[in-house]
């Protein structure tokens, strides 16, 4: 394989080429436009071999990337801060920036950052402007009424709320009157609700949306959900409290350590290899962490509660040896689905 380190500058991409080996075949500088890629990709690919190319993340680079890998490269963009400290340099110039990335390639130490493909960055873009035309709706809207009301005239909008805002203050019981500052936590956050919902937006994203809030409006907001998304809206739901997820949601995505770890519908989740076992035990009740394929453990009076992923036969085997009162299996809820993809959990 061709390692190709690529220094970008606003006119031209120095290039040094080196081999597996570690030898250098080529040091030479192209214009950063189309042209200069095609010809760029024309030479290397002379050299008859595979070829992987570097660039440091910058202000053009994704052009660099999205460009080259047309032509068939495998090109990495290459986290600029940890270039640095991978290799700080003394003396810095483009064709040493080029030569280093060469060299992390031939290394196989390039630090490279993670970038999604040209679809999800159009609507990634996409969302972003709609985003933007939002913002500046609501300012040129404000700036007309100011200007309105500074000249003599009346203003044309009598109901901030409009009719959706003014059934959603009924059904969350909300005051409008009263100022933001004499509120409780859980008001304000009735207030959020109703500023986030009252357009009836394509998109909703909501991020612990029921704290503060009472049995009785939780359920009420969960309702709202639920006619939002037959409306066609899309909802997005972060919590905590996975009884309202299992209650809302028909998707569900985990989280561990930052990383998406399933992607799925609960129905399918729930299908994946897991199953709980209610065990009630006369006498003392033993730990089963140790049992291959129990994945969460968890007391509950009179026995324990066990989630096994794949075949219980270990388990089986093992309760053969135990006082075993009665034994129930069903499938999991998504607290224990949850669990078993952050391996046993022993809540003694």
């Amino acid at each position: 394989m061709m390692h190709a380190g690529l220094d970008l500058s606003r006119r031209k991409i120095d290039v040094c080429l080196l081999s597996d080996e570690g030898e250098v075949a080529g040091q030479f500088a192209v214009p950063s436009d189309a042209d200069g890629l095609r010809g760029l990709n024309r030479r290397v690919m002379d050299l008859g071999v595979p070829v992987r190319g570097v660039i440091e993340s910058m202000t053009g680079a994704r052009f660099v990337h999205d460009t080259l890998e047309q032509f068939g490269w495998d090109v990495l963009i290459a986290d600029a801060q940890k270039v640095k400290g991978l290799a700080p340099l003394a003396c810095k110039t483009d064709k040493i920036d080029a030569r280093v990335l060469a060299v992390l390639s031939q290394r196989d130490l390039v630090p490279a950052i993670w970038l999604p493909d040209p679809r999800v960055r159009r609507e990634r873009e996409q969302a972003r402007f709609r985003m933007h035309l939002v913002k500046h709706k609501s300012m040129l809207k404000h700036r007309i009424h100011s200007t309105m009301l500074s000249f003599g005239h009346p203003c044309p909008v009598s109901d901030l709320f409009g009719a959706a805002g003014r059934e959603l203050l009924e059904r969350l019981e909300l005051d409008p009157s009263r100022r933001i500052r004499t509120l409780s936590k859980g008001n304000r956050q009735k207030v959020a609700l109703v500023a986030a919902l009252m357009n009836q937006p394509d998109v909703l994203l909501f991020d612990e949306p029921t704290a503060g809030l009472d049995p009785l409006k939780e359920a009420e907001f969960q309702q709202i959900v639920r006619e939002a998304a037959g409306r066609g809206q899309t909802v997005f739901l972060s919590s905590h409290i996975l009884d309202e997820v299992e209650d809302i949601c028909t998707r569900v995505a985990i989280l561990r350590s930052g990383r998406l770890v399933a992607v799925s519908t609960l129905d399918e989740l729930r299908h994946k290899g897991v199953t709980v076992f209610d065990v009630m035990l006369d006498g003392p009740v033993p730990s089963f962490a140790g049992v291959p394929g129990v994945v969460a453990e968890q007391l509950v009076e009179g026995g324990v509660r066990l989630s096994v992923s794949g075949s219980p036969k270990a388990l089986l085997a093992e309760l053969g040896r135990q006082r075993v009162a009665s034994l129930r299996s069903r499938e999991p809820d998504l607290e224990e689905v949850f669990l078993s993809y952050y391996g046993v959990a022993d809540r003694r």
